[in-house]
Order: structure tokens, then sequence, then C-alpha cells
């Protein structure tokens, strides 16, 4: 990490002079800080903290269900609000392994909280990582909006997953490819069926 610090700066009637400060930076190289001397803590995340963020997608899709059922719709965009950045932020601590989830139970998340909201799991995992690594390279589905006119990113919308999911069932190992059709084929399934107005009897 480099760590500068101002020797000498232009003020007064200098800078006046020059109309605009002049700053002489040193900077120097050091190490950046050990894990340890952060604390191992960073480490660890706490089950109920675990708990919390794995579930909080779950409780907004209630929250949607329950406020239609109640006939207070107008609430609903609160909840499918809450529900984008549930799914948002628990995905993708999954994704990057924050939580300290195993394998197996990485795959179960990453199906379920994909789930919830018709999208594939291990397809995000796959895109968002390759995003990470080569970003703003080329092979990059998922930064591809970034470069098109707001436009043509907008309309990409419309086939913006299935592409995503075409890309990594391409190149997933196959130990992962089963979960990227079982994610597609519930998404596929789940759309097709009509819609169902609840009733609550008052």
């Amino acid at each position: 990490a480099r760590v500068c610090r101002v020797v000498w700066s232009a003020t007064g009637l200098l800078a006046s002079a020059l109309g605009t400060s002049v700053d002489i930076l040193e900077c120097v190289s050091e190490p950046l800080p050990s894990l340890a001397s952060l604390g191992l803590d960073l480490l660890e995340v706490a089950p109920a903290t675990r708990a919390w963020i794995l579930a909080r997608p779950f409780l907004a899709a209630v929250g949607v269900v329950w406020s239609v059922a109640l006939g207070l719709e107008w609430l609903a965009p609160v909840f499918v609000f809450l529900l984008f950045v549930g799914i948002v932020s628990s995905t993708h601590d999954v994704v990057h392994g924050s939580l300290g989830l195993g394998r197996g139970a990485t795959n179960l998340w990453l199906f379920l909280l994909g789930a919830l909201v018709l999208e594939s799991g291990h397809a995000y995992r796959l895109t968002h990582l390759r995003h990470h690594a080569v970003f703003p390279g080329p092979d990059d589905p998922e930064g591809a909006p970034a470069k098109m006119t707001l436009l043509g990113a907008a309309l990409h919308g419309f086939v913006f997953l299935p592409k995503l999911w075409w890309w990594a069932l391409r190149r997933a190992p196959i130990a992962e490819r089963p979960w990227l059709l079982a994610e597609a084929a519930w998404a596929i399934g789940l759309s097709e069926l009509q819609p169902i107005r609840l009733k609550v009897s008052r």
C-alpha cells in the first residue's frame, strides 16, 4: 500500500499568483497489515447473522404475498424492493463464500435463493466471478450492458438472465451442470403456471 503526505504547499501570495494551490507529496510504500493485526474475528460469521442474511429474501417474499392477500397491494412494492435488495446481497455473499458455508450448503442456497426469483444461482456464480476476473475485458456477459447505450442496456434486460445461463452452461464444470439444468427447469415450469389470486375470508 502507498501512503502519501504533504511535504510542501504553495499558499498565500504564491498560491494566489498561481491561481491554485500546489502540493508536493512524498509517497512511500508500506506493507499491508496482517489479518491477525486486523482481527481474526473478521473470518467468522455468527450463526444468527448467517441465518438472518439467508432468511431476509424469503421474509420479503412472504411480505409480498401477505400484503396482496390482505388487499394491501399498495404495500407490495415495498416488500418487492426489500426482496430485490435481499436477493442481491444474500446471493452475493454466498457466491463469494463470505458466510462460511460448506460446498453442499453453498450449492443448495444458490439454488434456493435463485429459485425465489426464477434465476439461476449457479449461473450467477460463474458469470459474476468471471466479471471480477476480466472486467472491462472480453467475454464478460455480466458486464456487457456497461458497454451498451442506455436503450440497448434496457432492451438487453429481456434476455440478460437467459444469456447468463447459456454462457454458464457451456463453461460450467460437469458437476455443476445438473444444478444449472434444475434451475432452468424450475424457472420455466413455474413461469408456465397460471397466476393464482389469493383470497382471504374475512
